[in-house]
Parts: structure tokens; sequence; C-alpha cells
């Protein structure tokens, strides 16, 4: 049973990441038998945005068994590190594999084995992977894949964990370059090319990181027992996509947590976001980043070169505006303007050649991110359909716009939560992930708009 831990936390050049826990996989609570991240991409210029670390754990399915349900019993759980594709037995994999694959062939009237159509697996572009992404997509309303994963060998597992940070005598390689978005040579990897979905199963790394050799010198994130973080069983963490070698695997894949770094000692929305746009605000930057060909999420336009850099390089032809009237006063794609409008945004864009959507929604707001992402998703959706290359923005480009783009790739494109959360968190590791407002905002689209959908991609 292959388990994914990811964190995404502020890591200095020259430091490392790792989590330690209950668990024999996890060291029982010894830093120095840890298991570490290993860092997605390089961390920012200037240390303004956090990296992305991730690692995997091959965990037996016949020692989960005799895992308690209390964090100290988890303590008896063996496993090894994951080094590439290959691991222990998993019957339950290959159960949930076969009923999704039987599941599909019933429905399309055809049989296929535990590989992708032809169709989705023949091109190497992004578009095709996020394609293929989707159509793996587990079917919770499945009766016979609920019954399944109700089987899941996690299910009475409970321990507690914590992510550390300490100086690395041997530093390793990100995984992917600097520039997100952009193929790449990952020779380095033992691959040549990369997709999306090797980015979700990534091939071995050359480098090894190592634990720490001391565990005075260790930084455990929260302040004591009291913060420990708890793994509990979600159904919604359990994912289904294509590996290296081209067959389908399962993979237990976690919430990506934001490390909470004692020294700073605000991990909340605001503190994760004030940081980020106190420091982009004062540089007069416009900070974005590419989720897909034709879709960046950043912050707000703030020189009228950046309107420019929106069209020329950028080749974006819809600006979609999340922030308030309010915003708007003090966050202005034209510094020198005294009239700082909703309508006198919309003239900058149009009179520069380019599209504007308004969705004002109120910065750091649960309960606003709830109502407006459903109209997002569906307005992203029709835009992208017809052919529009859109940049989504708020003030920072981390709680709104990512609700926003989220709930596309969630609500249209059909990508599982939890892999558009790891997709999100590797493109813009300094987003905010708003959970609660897209399992809302499901709701809210399929009984508003889900018919609608249907009948529009029908014709």
């Amino acid at each position: 049973m292959r388990l994914r831990f990811s964190c995404v936390a502020f890591v200095p050049p020259g430091s490392q990441l790792g989590v330690s826990g209950g668990p024999d996989f996890l060291g029982r609570w010894d830093p120095c038998k840890c298991l570490p991240l290993l860092p997605h991409s390089s961390p920012s210029e200037g240390g303004i945005e956090p990296s992305l670390w991730f690692a995997d754990v091959e965990v037996n399915e016949k020692s989960l068994e005799r895992c308690g349900k209390s964090a100290a019993g988890a303590a008896g759980c063996s496993s090894h590190r994951c080094n590439g594709t290959e691991g222990a037995v998993d019957t339950f994999s290959d159960k949930l594999i076969a009923a999704m694959t039987w599941t599909d062939s019933a429905s399309a009237g055809t049989q296929r084995s535990g590989f992708l159509p032809d169709t989705l697996s023949s091109t190497n572009d992004e578009a095709s992977s996020i394609a293929a992404a989707a159509y793996c997509r587990v079917d919770h309303r499945s009766p016979r894949i609920v019954a399944i994963l109700e089987q899941h060998p996690l299910r009475r597992v409970q321990f507690e964990y914590k992510f550390i940070l300490w100086n690395s005598q041997k530093p390793v390689a990100p995984y992917v370059p600097d520039t997100p978005g952009e193929s790449f040579q990952r020779s380095a990897y033992g691959s040549p090319s990369c997709t999306w979905r090797t980015w979700l199963f990534p091939p071995a790394p050359a480098q090894h990181a190592e634990p720490p050799s001391n565990s005075l010198h260790v930084i455990w994130e929260g302040s004591g027992p009291g913060t420990n973080r708890k793994f509990f069983f979600d159904p919604m963490d359990i994912v289904v996509d294509e590996s290296e070698s081209g067959s389908l695997e399962v993979l237990y894949l976690c919430k990506v947590a934001r490390f909470e770094d004692p020294r700073t000692g605000d991990a909340s929305e605001h503190g994760h976001t004030t940081f980020f746009y106190n420091t982009v605000k004062a540089e007069g930057r416009m900070h974005y980043s590419r989720i897909l060909p034709n879709l960046y999420v950043g912050s707000c336009p703030r020189q009228l070169k950046h309107i420019r850099q929106l069209k020329e390089e950028l080749k974006v032809t819809v600006v979609f505006n999340m922030q308030t009237a309010d915003d708007m006063k003090t966050n202005f794609p034209d510094p020198l303007a005294s009239k700082r409008t909703p309508e006198a945004a919309g003239q900058l864009y149009e009179s520069a050649g380019l599209r504007y959507v308004w969705m004002p929604t109120e910065d750091m707001s649960d309960a606003c991110r709830k109502l407006a992402v459903a109209q997002c998703a569906l307005i992203l959706d029709a835009l992208i359909q017809n052919g529009h290359s859109v940049y989504v923005h708020c003030n920072a480009g981390v709680g709104r716009s990512v609700a926003a783009v989220g709930a596309y790739l969630c609500f249209c494109v059909g990508l599982d939560v939890r892999k558009v959360n790891f997709l999100v968190s590797t493109k813009r590791p300094v987003a905010y992930w708003d959970e609660k407002a897209i399992e809302a905002g499901l709701i809210d689209f399929n009984a508003k708009f889900g018919r609608v959908r249907q009948s529009l991609k029908s014709n």
C-alpha cells in the first residue's frame, strides 16, 4: 500500500524536510529514522514562496492488520521506502483497479485491462495527461467502488506525526526545473521527459535523502505533542492514475500540509498570505504560475507593463479578476490612475484587446469562497471551451484565485480533489487550499449547473 506525505515549507538552502511519527515507517518518533522528503522544485528566488516536498512509503497490508486503533498501536506497521513503482503485493489495489476497469468497460461496452485507452496515452502532451488523470477518477457514487473502499487497510489505522526540518550535509536536487509547466529532460531521475502523470508517480530519484545524524539539531513543527498531526482514513485521499510503466496504480495521497514553523508562530491563512502579499506588493511584481497551457493563476497586475506582459508573453486573452472594489483602491493595474474602480480596470484591459471578467469575492473568507467557486468554475469552463487563455487573479494569487482554479479542475475537468490539491501545489506552492469551499462548491455546482453542462457538452 503506497502512502504519500507532502508538505509546503519555507526551506532555506542546504536544509532538508522530513516526517517523523509513531509508526515504524516514520521512525517511531526518532528523527534519525524519519522519512526524508524530496523537493519537488527549487525554492523560489528571495525565499518569498515556499517549496513543495514529498515522499512515498510502501506499507505492507498484513502488517497493517496488526496495527491497533491507537496512535501507539500503529508503531507495529512495517514498510519500506518507495524508490520506484515496485512494491509489495497489494490486494486492495488489485481489487480497486479491477473494479474501476470493470465499471468503465461496462459503461463503454468494451473490455480493458488496467491500462489507459490508446486515445488518451498515445500523446505525451500536458492536455492529454490531464484528460487521462480525469479518466482515472475514483467514482465514490459506485456501490461496487464504495464497498471496496470500505476494505482499505488504512481504514482502521490511526497514528500521529510531525514534519521536521534540519540542515543537511547532502542536499538533494529537485524533481523539476525552476520554470513551471515547461517540458524538460530529467535524465538524472531516469526519465527522458515528464508529464503531469509522472509528476504524480515519479521514477526513483538518483539521489536519496538521508535522515539527520543528530536529533538535537532538528526543528519540530508546532509547539509540542498537543500540535501533533493525526492520521485518520479518508476515502477521498485514494487516487488512481497511470504509473511510468503504463499500468494503473493506487496511491493514498494525504492532503498537502503547510509546515507549522515554530520560529514564525503563525500558520494561519492570514499569516501564510500576508507575508507573500506584502513582499510582492512592495516589489511591484506580478507573481504568477502556469497551471495548464491556457490557464494561469497569480497576483494582480500592478503596472501597465504587466497588462502588456499578459497579452504578449503569456498570450492571455481573458483576465478573470476576483478582487473587490475596495481591493482595487490599493491594488490597481495603473499605479498613477486617479480613478480606481472595477469599471476603470475593465476599460484598461479592453483597450489592450483583452476580455475582462469581474467576480468580486471577499478576501480570506471561507464563506465567500464557498458561494463563489461554482460560478467561477462554470465561467472558466465556458471561456476555455471557447478557446480563451485565462489569467485568474485576486490580490496575492493565494486564496480566492486558487479556489476558483481548483474548482474548475475538480468540477469541470473532472480530476479527483486530492489530485488537484497536489497538482496546484506542484505548480504554485504558495497556494492556500480551501477544501471546505471545494466540497461545498461541488454540491452547489451540481445543483445549479450539472444538467446544463451535460446538455452543452452533448451538443
